[in-house]
Protein backbone atom coordinates (compact mmCIF):
# COMPACT_ATOMS: atom_id res chain seq x y z
CA UNK A 1 0.00 0.00 0.00
CA UNK A 2 3.12 2.70 0.69
CA UNK A 3 4.75 1.65 -2.46
CA UNK A 4 1.81 2.39 -4.55
CA UNK A 5 0.83 5.13 -2.58
CA UNK A 6 4.93 6.57 -3.45
CA UNK A 7 4.40 5.40 -6.82
CA UNK A 8 1.22 7.84 -7.05
CA UNK A 9 2.71 10.84 -5.38
CA UNK A 10 5.86 10.60 -7.89
CA UNK A 11 3.28 10.64 -10.62
CA UNK A 12 1.56 13.98 -9.46
CA UNK A 13 5.09 15.64 -9.20
CA UNK A 14 6.32 14.50 -12.38
CA UNK A 15 2.94 15.83 -14.10
CA UNK A 16 3.20 19.25 -12.35
CA UNK A 17 6.44 20.36 -11.36
CA UNK A 18 8.97 17.99 -14.00
CA UNK A 19 7.07 18.45 -17.30
CA UNK A 20 7.03 22.31 -18.12
CA UNK A 21 7.16 21.55 -22.23
CA UNK A 22 3.61 21.31 -23.79
CA UNK A 23 2.27 21.65 -27.65
CA UNK A 24 1.51 25.44 -27.51
CA UNK A 25 -2.38 25.29 -29.48
CA UNK A 26 -3.91 22.89 -27.58
CA UNK A 27 -6.65 24.14 -25.38
CA UNK A 28 -6.92 27.30 -27.06
CA UNK A 29 -8.55 27.19 -30.21
CA UNK A 30 -10.81 30.03 -29.78
CA UNK A 31 -13.44 30.48 -32.47
CA UNK A 32 -14.88 33.72 -33.30
CA UNK A 33 -17.43 34.36 -30.57
CA UNK A 34 -14.78 32.94 -27.76
CA UNK A 35 -12.45 35.33 -29.22
CA UNK A 36 -14.57 38.23 -29.21
CA UNK A 37 -16.07 37.75 -25.79
CA UNK A 38 -12.43 37.57 -24.23
CA UNK A 39 -12.10 33.52 -24.56
CA UNK A 40 -14.68 32.97 -23.16
CA UNK A 41 -15.62 29.51 -23.22
CA UNK A 42 -17.87 27.78 -19.89
CA UNK A 43 -21.00 29.58 -20.25
CA UNK A 44 -21.70 30.99 -23.88
CA UNK A 45 -24.24 28.87 -25.91
CA UNK A 46 -22.22 28.78 -29.19
CA UNK A 47 -23.17 26.50 -32.53
CA UNK A 48 -19.63 25.91 -33.12
CA UNK A 49 -17.43 23.28 -31.73
CA UNK A 50 -14.34 24.81 -29.66
CA UNK A 51 -12.76 24.95 -25.99
CA UNK A 52 -16.76 25.67 -25.28
CA UNK A 53 -16.95 22.06 -24.31
CA UNK A 54 -20.05 21.86 -22.89
CA UNK A 55 -21.93 24.20 -25.31
CA UNK A 56 -22.38 21.69 -27.77
CA UNK A 57 -24.83 19.29 -25.51
CA UNK A 58 -27.15 22.40 -26.33
CA UNK A 59 -27.18 22.63 -29.98
CA UNK A 60 -30.54 22.11 -31.51
CA UNK A 61 -29.50 21.87 -35.05
CA UNK A 62 -27.23 19.90 -36.57
CA UNK A 63 -24.38 21.97 -38.74
CA UNK A 64 -21.19 21.92 -40.64
CA UNK A 65 -18.76 24.30 -39.58
CA UNK A 66 -15.15 25.70 -40.67
CA UNK A 67 -13.58 28.61 -38.29
CA UNK A 68 -10.00 30.18 -38.62
CA UNK A 69 -7.94 31.75 -35.99
CA UNK A 70 -4.77 33.90 -36.55
CA UNK A 71 -2.01 35.02 -33.95
CA UNK A 72 0.04 38.30 -34.71
CA UNK A 73 -1.22 38.19 -38.62
CA UNK A 74 1.19 35.49 -38.85
CA UNK A 75 0.20 32.92 -41.47
CA UNK A 76 2.99 30.33 -39.66
CA UNK A 77 0.68 31.05 -36.10
CA UNK A 78 -2.42 30.07 -37.97
CA UNK A 79 -4.98 27.58 -36.90
CA UNK A 80 -7.52 25.58 -38.90
CA UNK A 81 -11.13 23.62 -38.13
CA UNK A 82 -13.09 21.79 -39.26
CA UNK A 83 -16.43 20.17 -38.02
CA UNK A 84 -19.62 18.72 -38.21
CA UNK A 85 -22.28 18.00 -35.60
CA UNK A 86 -25.29 16.10 -35.33
CA UNK A 87 -27.94 16.92 -32.74
CA UNK A 88 -31.42 14.85 -32.03
CA UNK A 89 -33.23 14.71 -28.63
CA UNK A 90 -30.64 11.04 -27.43
CA UNK A 91 -27.51 12.55 -27.71
CA UNK A 92 -25.30 15.63 -29.94
CA UNK A 93 -22.53 14.26 -31.44
CA UNK A 94 -19.45 15.89 -32.78
CA UNK A 95 -16.05 15.22 -35.12
CA UNK A 96 -14.08 17.92 -35.74
CA UNK A 97 -9.92 18.10 -36.64
CA UNK A 98 -7.79 21.10 -36.65
CA UNK A 99 -4.49 22.01 -37.93
CA UNK A 100 -1.93 24.34 -36.83
CA UNK A 101 1.63 25.67 -37.72
CA UNK A 102 3.63 25.05 -41.02
CA UNK A 103 6.22 22.83 -41.91
CA UNK A 104 9.18 23.21 -39.76
CA UNK A 105 6.63 22.82 -36.88
CA UNK A 106 2.78 21.90 -36.73
CA UNK A 107 0.55 20.03 -34.40
CA UNK A 108 -2.97 18.82 -35.39
CA UNK A 109 -6.16 17.15 -33.07
CA UNK A 110 -8.97 14.76 -34.67
CA UNK A 111 -12.29 14.91 -31.78
CA UNK A 112 -14.90 13.14 -30.86
CA UNK A 113 -17.71 15.13 -28.47
CA UNK A 114 -20.95 13.61 -27.07
CA UNK A 115 -23.27 15.70 -25.36
CA UNK A 116 -26.65 15.59 -23.38
CA UNK A 117 -28.96 18.34 -22.23
CA UNK A 118 -30.42 17.00 -19.22
CA UNK A 119 -33.66 19.45 -19.38
CA UNK A 120 -33.44 22.19 -17.23
CA UNK A 121 -30.56 21.57 -15.10
CA UNK A 122 -27.42 20.26 -16.44
CA UNK A 123 -25.54 20.32 -19.81
CA UNK A 124 -22.54 17.80 -20.15
CA UNK A 125 -20.55 16.87 -22.81
CA UNK A 126 -17.44 14.33 -23.05
CA UNK A 127 -14.73 15.00 -26.01
CA UNK A 128 -12.25 12.50 -26.71
CA UNK A 129 -8.84 13.52 -28.75
CA UNK A 130 -6.20 11.86 -30.69
CA UNK A 131 -3.52 14.77 -30.67
CA UNK A 132 -0.38 14.70 -33.28
CA UNK A 133 2.50 16.66 -33.09
CA UNK A 134 5.54 16.93 -35.31
CA UNK A 135 8.80 17.31 -32.99
CA UNK A 136 11.71 16.61 -35.89
CA UNK A 137 12.99 14.89 -39.19
CA UNK A 138 14.16 12.19 -37.04
CA UNK A 139 11.40 11.37 -35.11
CA UNK A 140 8.57 12.74 -36.97
CA UNK A 141 5.06 12.78 -35.15
CA UNK A 142 4.47 12.15 -31.37
CA UNK A 143 1.26 10.98 -31.01
CA UNK A 144 -1.48 11.13 -28.04
CA UNK A 145 -4.62 10.52 -26.87
CA UNK A 146 -6.77 12.41 -23.97
CA UNK A 147 -10.28 13.46 -22.83
CA UNK A 148 -11.75 16.66 -22.06
CA UNK A 149 -14.56 17.21 -19.55
CA UNK A 150 -17.43 20.12 -19.67
CA UNK A 151 -20.83 20.98 -17.97
CA UNK A 152 -22.91 23.91 -17.60
CA UNK A 153 -25.29 24.27 -14.60
CA UNK A 154 -28.74 26.12 -14.87
CA UNK A 155 -29.47 26.90 -10.90
CA UNK A 156 -31.68 29.73 -11.50
CA UNK A 157 -33.80 31.62 -14.02
CA UNK A 158 -31.64 34.09 -16.75
CA UNK A 159 -28.06 32.32 -14.70
CA UNK A 160 -25.80 29.50 -15.79
CA UNK A 161 -22.52 28.23 -14.44
CA UNK A 162 -20.47 26.39 -16.72
CA UNK A 163 -16.67 24.12 -15.68
CA UNK A 164 -14.58 22.47 -17.98
CA UNK A 165 -11.22 20.55 -17.75
CA UNK A 166 -9.03 20.30 -21.02
CA UNK A 167 -7.14 16.98 -20.42
CA UNK A 168 -8.52 15.67 -17.25
CA UNK A 169 -6.36 12.65 -18.62
CA UNK A 170 -3.30 14.53 -17.90
CA UNK A 171 -1.96 12.45 -21.18
CA UNK A 172 1.21 13.54 -22.61
CA UNK A 173 3.12 12.89 -25.80
CA UNK A 174 6.75 10.80 -25.20
CA UNK A 175 10.26 11.30 -26.42
CA UNK A 176 13.30 9.28 -25.62
CA UNK A 177 14.45 12.65 -24.10
CA UNK A 178 11.35 14.45 -23.15
CA UNK A 179 7.68 14.21 -21.76
CA UNK A 180 5.94 16.85 -23.64
CA UNK A 181 3.00 17.42 -21.64
CA UNK A 182 -0.24 18.07 -23.41
CA UNK A 183 -2.01 21.79 -21.47
CA UNK A 184 -3.85 20.79 -18.21
CA UNK A 185 -6.39 23.72 -18.42
CA UNK A 186 -9.26 24.19 -15.56
CA UNK A 187 -12.34 26.49 -16.63
CA UNK A 188 -14.84 28.38 -14.01
CA UNK A 189 -17.21 30.53 -14.81
CA UNK A 190 -20.47 32.35 -14.52
CA UNK A 191 -22.88 33.76 -17.19
CA UNK A 192 -26.31 35.94 -17.28
CA UNK A 193 -29.05 37.12 -19.35
CA UNK A 194 -30.73 40.31 -19.38
CA UNK A 195 -33.75 40.25 -21.19
CA UNK A 196 -32.57 37.44 -23.22
CA UNK A 197 -31.20 40.00 -25.48
CA UNK A 198 -27.75 40.07 -23.62
CA UNK A 199 -25.09 37.31 -22.09
CA UNK A 200 -22.59 39.15 -19.62
CA UNK A 201 -19.65 36.30 -19.08
CA UNK A 202 -16.61 36.09 -16.17
CA UNK A 203 -14.53 33.61 -16.13
CA UNK A 204 -11.33 32.65 -14.22
CA UNK A 205 -8.71 29.88 -16.45
CA UNK A 206 -5.80 28.10 -14.70
CA UNK A 207 -3.33 25.86 -16.14
CA UNK A 208 -0.99 23.82 -14.58
CA UNK A 209 2.64 25.83 -14.59
CA UNK A 210 1.01 28.70 -15.76
CA UNK A 211 -0.68 32.10 -14.16
CA UNK A 212 -4.38 32.22 -13.46
CA UNK A 213 -6.08 34.60 -16.18
CA UNK A 214 -9.62 36.06 -16.29
CA UNK A 215 -12.21 36.71 -18.73
CA UNK A 216 -15.25 38.71 -19.12
CA UNK A 217 -17.50 39.26 -21.88
CA UNK A 218 -20.51 40.44 -23.44
CA UNK A 219 -22.92 39.25 -26.36
CA UNK A 220 -25.86 41.70 -27.46
CA UNK A 221 -28.00 40.28 -30.12
CA UNK A 222 -29.02 43.17 -31.43
CA UNK A 223 -31.99 41.65 -33.90
CA UNK A 224 -32.22 37.99 -35.01
CA UNK A 225 -29.88 38.68 -37.52
CA UNK A 226 -26.76 40.58 -36.03
CA UNK A 227 -25.05 40.18 -32.66
CA UNK A 228 -22.20 42.71 -31.30
CA UNK A 229 -19.83 41.19 -28.80
CA UNK A 230 -16.77 42.71 -26.69
CA UNK A 231 -14.62 41.53 -23.90
CA UNK A 232 -11.48 41.31 -22.11
CA UNK A 233 -9.08 38.69 -20.91
CA UNK A 234 -6.45 39.46 -18.47
CA UNK A 235 -2.90 37.28 -18.07
CA UNK A 236 -0.12 39.13 -17.04
CA UNK A 237 -1.25 41.54 -20.25
CA UNK A 238 -4.85 43.00 -20.58
CA UNK A 239 -6.35 42.45 -24.33
CA UNK A 240 -9.48 44.16 -25.47
CA UNK A 241 -11.80 42.03 -28.21
CA UNK A 242 -14.54 43.04 -30.17
CA UNK A 243 -16.70 40.92 -32.68
CA UNK A 244 -19.46 41.15 -34.81
CA UNK A 245 -22.26 37.96 -35.36
CA UNK A 246 -24.90 37.26 -39.03
CA UNK A 247 -27.50 34.80 -39.21
CA UNK A 248 -29.21 34.73 -42.26
CA UNK A 249 -31.85 31.41 -42.51
CA UNK A 250 -29.42 28.61 -42.09
CA UNK A 251 -26.04 30.46 -42.26
CA UNK A 252 -24.03 31.94 -39.31
CA UNK A 253 -21.04 33.93 -40.24
CA UNK A 254 -18.56 35.20 -37.08
CA UNK A 255 -15.99 37.58 -37.04
CA UNK A 256 -13.87 38.22 -33.66
CA UNK A 257 -10.70 40.32 -33.22
CA UNK A 258 -8.13 40.83 -30.17
CA UNK A 259 -4.94 43.24 -29.99
CA UNK A 260 -2.88 41.98 -27.85
CA UNK A 261 -0.24 45.05 -26.70
CA UNK A 262 2.67 42.94 -27.32
CA UNK A 263 2.20 40.59 -30.00
CA UNK A 264 -0.87 43.00 -31.83
CA UNK A 265 -3.65 41.66 -33.75
CA UNK A 266 -5.05 38.16 -33.46
CA UNK A 267 -8.41 37.47 -35.77
CA UNK A 268 -10.70 34.87 -35.71
CA UNK A 269 -13.64 34.02 -38.65
CA UNK A 270 -16.28 31.19 -39.10
CA UNK A 271 -18.74 30.01 -41.21
CA UNK A 272 -21.65 27.44 -39.87
CA UNK A 273 -24.57 26.07 -42.26
CA UNK A 274 -27.65 24.17 -39.85
CA UNK A 275 -30.20 22.15 -40.62
CA UNK A 276 -32.64 20.13 -38.74
CA UNK A 277 -33.65 22.79 -35.93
Amino acid sequence: MKRFALIILTKIIYFFYLSPIFAMQYGHDHHPISMAMGNATTCISSPYLGTDIASMALHTASSLQVYAQNKATLPQLGLYNIAMVYSNKYVNVGIKGFFHGFGAYNEFSVQASFGHFFKPYIAIALQAEYNGLYQSPKEGYLHSGCVSLGMQVFPFKNMRVGFSVCNVSFSAFTTETANIRLPVIFRLGMGYHIAQKVLLTAEVHKAIDQPFAYSVGIDYQVIKLLAIRTGLYICEDLTPSLGIGFTFHRFCLDVGVQYHFSTGLNTAIGLIYQWNE
